[in-house]
C-alpha cells in the first residue's frame, strides 16, 4: 500500500471521501478510493455537537478503529491542533500512533469557536501558527506524515494576507497549504 505522500506525488487525482467510522472507511476502500478524510465538522454533526466539542483522544480512538478495518491512508481534520505550540507534540504523537497519514491544522483560536460557520473569522496570529507548525514538524516521527495548513484568511484579511500566511506556513514545515475561499452561506 502506498503512503499518502507517494499517492499525492503520483499522476493520479487522489479523492479522499469523508469517513466518520470504520464502515464508511471500508466502503470507501472497497469502492476504490485510495484515501479517506476524517472530518471534524461532519463528525460533530453526526454526534449532534459542534466540531469544537471533539477531543484529541476521541479522534485518535476513531483513527485506531478505522485503521483496524481498512488500509487506506487517513487525513485527520485536527481543527486547531488541540492547543498551543507546546501541545503540538502530543497532537502529532497520538495522531501518528493512531495511524493518520496527515494532519490538517487550522489557524483558528482555541478553544474552537463556531463563528467560522457563520462567516466570521477569528484567526490566530501568523507567528503563533508558525510556532505550532514548527512544533508539529519537530514532533513528527514518520517523514511520510503530512502536515496540512489551511487558512480562512482570505475572508478575514484578503488575498494578500492569505498568501503571506501560506508562505509563512510552508517555511514553518507545512507540506500542503490551501486557502478557504468558500462563501459562508
Amino acid at each position: 500500500m502506498n503512503t499518502l505522500k507517494q499517492l499525492i506525488a503520483g499522476n493520479e487525482l487522489i479523492v479522499a471521501p469523508v469517513a466518520l467510522n470504520p464502515m464508511m472507511a471500508r466502503l470507501a476502500q472497497d469502492a476504490g478510493f485510495h484515501a479517506a478524510y476524517v472530518s471534524g465538522g461532519s463528525l460533530g454533526w453526526l454526534k449532534c455537537v459542534t466540531e469544537a466539542n471533539l477531543s484529541l483522544h476521541e479522534m485518535a480512538q476513531l483513527g485506531l478503529d478505522i485503521r483496524s478495518a481498512c488500509d487506506i491512508p487517513l487525513v485527520l481534520d485536527a481543527g486547531g491542533g488541540w492547543g498551543d505550540p507546546v501541545h503540538m507534540h502530543r497532537t502529532m504523537a497520538l495522531s501518528e500512533a493512531a495511524g493518520y497519514a496527515a494532519l490538517e491544522v487550522e489557524d483558528q483560536y482555541l478553544p474552537r469557536r463556531v463563528h467560522h460557520h457563520l462567516g466570521v473569522e477569528r484567526l490566530i496570529d501568523t507567528d503563533l501558527m508558525v510556532q505550532k507548525l514548527r512544533e508539529l514538524a519537530a514532533a513528527r516521527k514518520n517523514p511520510d506524515t503530512l502536515i496540512i495548513a489551511p487558512t480562512n484568511a482570505i475572508r478575514a484579511g484578503g488575498m494578500d494576507d492569505a498568501l503571506r500566511r501560506a508562505e509563512a506556513f510552508h517555511k514553518a514545515g507545512a507540506d500542503m497549504l490551501f486557502v478557504h475561499t468558500r462563501d459562508p452561506e
